[in-house]
């Protein structure tokens, strides 16, 4: 099994550095990066051995996300998935989370940090409520059904939560108060 962190790259160099170091470099982690062509790295990504980067011909934009996640869900391995946006870092007690409930559960919804102060508890997904972030999903589910275009729907990542949410039974569920993310950690 393996935790699939995808991350749509498009703000600085800089955050992608502090990312990356934030990532433990385990042999069941997968970082999949997505970039466009045009996105300039001039850093030596040989150091960070999880990495996984595919660059696509299209727009280096935030409006395109959906369109590098997705790119990204295809390259995905049998295990969970896991958002992580390139404006923050990865939060180690997930890594945590995962391994003690990956075999037990296809969707895992816990609690996010925010950036500010206070956090946001794991509860049942619901639009406008939930960070995409928070939810640590079976990868076959995250495969079916995908990430909705970002511009027609600015809450997505929350729809996708939902849809994942109901493709698992009560069994295959849980939520936790346990933080499994931090949100906009580089902001």
């Amino acid at each position: 099994m393996t935790l699939n962190l995808v991350t749509p790259l498009w703000r600085g160099v800089e955050n992608l550095k502090r990312l990356a170091e934030s990532i433990p470099d385990y042999s069941d982690i997968r970082w999949i990066v997505v970039k466009a062509d045009s996105y300039v790295l001039d850093i030596d990504l040989s150091v960070y051995p999880n990495l996984h980067l595919i660059s696509l011909n299209i727009e280096d934009s935030k409006d395109n996300v959906h369109i590098k996640v997705n790119a990204a869900i295809d390259w995905m391995q049998p295990g969970h998935f896991q958002g992580l946006d390139d404006d923050t870092l990865f939060c180690q007690n997930s890594y945590k989370v995962w391994k003690r409930y990956c075999a037990q559960y296809k969707m895992i919804m816990g609690s996010q940090w925010l950036s500010g102060s206070g956090w946001r508890h794991g509860q049942v997904p619901i639009r406008g409520e939930v960070d995409g972030a928070q939810g640590i999903i079976d990868s076959a589910i995250v495969q079916r059904i995908r990430l909705g275009n970002q511009v027609a729907d600015g809450c997505s990542d929350g729809q996708l939560l939902v849809s994942c949410w109901a493709e698992c039974t009560d069994e295959d569920r849980l939520i936790t108060d346990e933080t499994v993310s931090y949100y906009n950690f580089q902001r």
